[in-house]
């Protein structure tokens, strides 16, 4: 899983934040089954993200690992469309919305079950 950034730094996603809790919330089960890291420190940045985007398309993704990026950034760092809840044709790639409060999607408890759905199926 990729995300944007931890502000107060730490782990990527931990549980113990906001956003990853969020995310552990909605996804359940199927959030401990994947490696989580973010694309900035500190403060956002597109060339950072991009440049970390590219090393983590060297790896994982040209391997076929499955990978979820979280929010429209994280999308647009790797290249790939904002479509949440969809996989990207052809890849082990899916989006989903960024699971911060701020994110109103949300909102919506139907897109919860819309992410586990997207999820199971990315991971077989």
């Amino acid at each position: 899983m990729v995300g944007e950034l931890n502000p107060r730094g730490g782990p990527a996603l931990h549980p113990g934040t906001p956003s990853g809790a969020r995310l552990a919330k909605i996804l359940g089960g199927l959030y401990a089954r994947f490696d989580r890291t973010n694309l900035c420190r500190g403060r956002w940045s597109a060339v950072e993200a991009a440049w970390r985007a590219e090393l983590i398309g060297r790896t994982d993704l040209r391997h076929g690992t499955p990978v979820v990026l979280l929010g429209s950034r994280v999308a647009r760092a790797f290249g790939v469309p904002y479509r949440p809840f969809r996989r990207r044709r052809g890849t082990n790639v899916l989006v989903l919305p960024h699971p911060s409060g701020l994110c109103r999607t949300w909102n919506d408890r139907r897109n919860a079950a819309r992410a586990r759905r997207a999820v199971r199926r990315l991971v077989g």
